[in-house]
């Protein structure tokens, strides 16, 4: 089946089908971790052979597959690999989004150690079209802005119960301004320290 993906990867054949079929064989907590490499280093070079060929789309959603399961790994250096991948697919594809995405998660201080990889990202999300802001879960990306939030103590007055807290956003891995337009707030009672 790699073979197959790899000939039709060359010759410009196919909708990246093999290649999905490759990528479903593995599975996080297999015991073969060395033959999950092994295809996921495959799988990285069929979809530089798909975006090599001019198949972008291909190429950035095996790249977004593979940088979902990198993350996972916590291999930060092929998750960053992955992120630049999609960030130059999606520019390719023309999709925005996509792009300011890929990005705004290489500002991450464990994916862009170094000052000259700051600013090329920077130069890169500069590089965007103006439009709409683009929604960015940092709970699933390695982010480059930390929530921090304290709560207070719990009230209780008129039948309510309020909770004061402050939150702080440690920006600096930003070399520039953040704008936000919504910041949302999650928590679980059962994980905070509450009293009364």
């Amino acid at each position: 089946m790699a073979q197959a993906a790899r000939e039709a990867a060359a010759a410009g054949d196919g909708d990246g089908a093999q290649l999905d079929a490759l990528l479903g064989l593995i599975s996080p907590g297999s015991a073969r971790r060395r033959a999950d490499r092994f295809f996921l280093s495959l799988a990285s070079e069929l979809a530089e052979a798909h975006a090599a060929a001019g198949r972008a789309r291909v190429a950035l959603r095996v790249f977004g597959r593979l940088a979902d399961r990198f993350r996972r790994e916590g291999w930060t250096q092929l998750t960053a690999h992955a992120l630049r991948w999609c960030a130059h697919c999606a520019n390719a594809a023309g999709d925005p989004t996509v792009r300011a995405r890929a990005l705004f998660e290489l500002l991450a201080p464990e994916l862009a150690p170094s000052a000259a990889e700051r600013v090329q990202t920077h130069a890169a999300l500069d590089s965007l079209p103006a439009g709409e802001a683009v929604d960015v879960d940092m709970a699933r990306i390695h982010a480059p802005v930390v929530c921090h939030a304290q709560w207070q103590h719990w009230e209780l007055g008129d039948g309510a119960a309020e909770m004061p807290f402050q939150v702080t956003l440690d920006c600096r891995a930003l070399q520039r301004p953040l704008r936000l337009r919504e910041l949302a707030v999650e928590f679980s009672v059962a994980s905070c320290s509450v009293r009364v």
